[in-house]
């Protein structure tokens, strides 16, 4: 997540060929400069990915610790389905106005997919772990209760 607030940042299109000559016209028409709309865009685009990304790394630092890793992982997949959610239906209202002929913004909108895709894989990814350690601390509790037997 934060290399895709990363990419979509740093690898972001500030300048335009035409873009002077815009400033100068929003300039006379007391409008903000497309640039300073593209920067503005571009810090958005590296500071949502990155927040869910750095909430995910700590949630993750935090699940190292064996007494808190069930909480800590617990947060870290609501983190996930919250990007998910927030990022499917942006993407999906952004693909219903591309649909209907209307302009949209065809990289920022790779970019919330990207996101979108990410933040499902690693919700899926945590559901079959938790699936996976319940039934292994179900077979650890069988297995302990016949050996006692």
């Amino acid at each position: 997540m934060i290399a895709i607030g990363l990419t979509a940042y740093f690898g972001s299109d500030l300048k335009s060929k035409d873009s002077d000559a815009q400033n100068v016209s929003a300039a006379e028409r007391g409008e903000e400069d497309s640039s300073s709309k593209k920067k503005r865009s571009a810090i958005t685009g590296l500071a949502i990915p990155g927040a869910f990304g750095v909430l995910l790394l700590i949630s993750g630092a935090v699940a190292l610790k064996e007494s808190v890793r069930k909480h800590a992982m617990h947060v870290a997949v609501l983190v996930g389905t919250l990007g998910a959610v927030a990022t499917i239906g942006k993407g999906g209202f952004d693909l219903f106005k591309l649909v209907s002929g209307q302009d949209v913004n065809g990289r920022a909108l790779t970019f919330v997919l990207l996101m979108a895709t990410v933040c499902t894989v690693f919700v899926v990814l945590c559901i079959k772990s938790f699936i996976s350690a319940r039934k292994q601390r179900e077979l650890e509790e069988t297995t302990a209760s016949q050996a006692k037997a």
